[in-house]
């Protein structure tokens, strides 16, 4: 039986530092969602901002009707093709030995 008692006392000692142990636990955990829920509010306020930004240059690039500077990036394809006739247009020029 001085088992039995011995092990009631550990049970006994241990149950007020599990209770703390669980206590801190959820202590973390609801600071930790309150750091995760004012971080998303962050997130959502600088994504409405930046939208809002976008929209208006949108609108007012639109309004403007800027040509656009430069000539338009070709395809891979219009790119490659373009490659192929320049070497053998190359080779064509080359003088024969």
């Amino acid at each position: 039986m001085s088992t039995e008692t011995a092990t009631k006392s550990k049970n006994d000692e241990q149950q007020p530092a599990t209770a703390s142990i669980k206590q801190l636990r959820a202590q973390d955990a609801a600071s930790a969602m309150r750091e995760y829920q004012q971080e998303r509010l962050v997130v959502l306020a600088r994504t409405e901002r930046l939208r809002a930004l976008r929209l208006s240059h949108d609108s007012q690039s639109s309004n403007k009707q800027v040509p656009t500077a430069g000539k338009q990036r070709n395809s891979s394809k219009q790119r490659n093709s373009s490659k192929q006739r320049n070497s053998s247009e190359q080779r064509s020029n080359k003088p024969s030995r």
